[in-house]
């Protein structure tokens, strides 16, 4: 598999040799050609994987075909754009995708006819060190008045959690949820927008009446 990735990636093989005695000793002995000088803009996650699959010592490579599968989706799913990632997981819904400066803004409409702005961004996590998808949507403005019941509600919350951040300077309330961004695909993603939107909605009509965000 090393090999044919490898291929795919390059359009030819990392050892050549019309005899076939002397492929087999570069297979064994030489080390591994850089991916990266047939194509500079091949992808690092792309080369590490491709040395790994190829390493000289059976204990370095991927130990079965499931941990080889898991690692090329992870590295599929950090080299393909957020946008397109947004675009597929909303592409059955009733909903409308904006580019909002750094986010992208999802419009739902609900089944109770009110509907919900959600908010799916990129951001570096300085605790973690690693990038993360926030998907978020505003509940309604954080007033004091509305603090006991914005907590009982979020008891009750079996997906994302409500939190208060700063929107334009202001305190909001907001329903949220976080994923690796390595790890998130466009089926989890559909499902955290739509779960976002219904619970920040529900979250919003409780505490305010209203259908502003």
């Amino acid at each position: 598999v090393g090999i044919s990735y490898y291929y795919l990636l390059t359009g030819s093989f990392p050892f050549q040799d019309r005899h076939v005695a002397k492929l087999a000793k570069l297979h064994e002995q030489a080390p591994i050609p850089d991916p990266s000088s047939h194509s500079p803009d091949i992808p690092r996650g792309a080369v590490e994987l491709i040395r790994r699959a190829l390493s000289k010592r059976a204990e370095a490579r991927h130990q079965n075909g499931l941990e080889l599968h898991d690692e090329l989706q992870q590295l599929f799913t950090q080299m393909r754009s957020l946008s397109s990632l947004v675009d597929d997981a909303v592409r059955e819904m009733p909903a409308e995708v904006s580019d909002n400066q750094n986010s992208l803004a999802v419009t739902i409409t609900l089944d109770n006819g009110r509907s919900q702005t959600v908010h799916v961004e990129e951001t570096e996590s300085a605790t973690w060190s690693t990038q993360i998808v926030r998907v978020y949507s505003i509940c309604g403005p954080a007033d004091s008045s509305y603090y006991q019941r914005a907590l009982e509600l979020n008891s009750e919350v079996p997906h994302g959690s409500l939190a208060i951040e700063r929107i334009d300077g202001v305190p909001h309330f907001v329903m949220l949820n976080g994923y690796l961004r390595s790890a998130i695909n466009s089926v989890e993603l559909r499902q955290s927008i739509h779960d976002i939107a219904q619970w920040a909605d529900d979250v919003e009509q409780a505490l305010t009446g209203r259908d502003r965000y």
